[in-house]
């Protein structure tokens, strides 16, 4: 019950520096999850682009020749 105003203070303090310290690493895990997601999606998209271009749109590549025809086609 040695309690003063100047430690409760002192320990308000250190508990709001324990909430930032700690809202702070969620955020930097959540940045690094943000551009780790962004650059997976980049490059998913880039090789799917270039399997496009590499295989041709009619020869099982990118799209599959049965989906470019249609009924009246056949």
């Amino acid at each position: 019950m040695g309690e003063t105003t100047q430690t409760r203070i002192i320990e308000g303090e250190e508990l709001t520096n324990k909430l930032l310290r700690t809202a702070g690493l969620l955020l930097s895990i959540f940045a690094v999850l943000m551009v780790v997601t962004y650059f997976y999606l980049l490059i998913r998209r880039w090789l799917l682009i270039t399997d496009a271009i590499l295989e041709g749109y009619g020869s099982g590549g990118f799209l599959n020749r049965s989906e470019l025809l249609t009924n009246k086609d056949l």
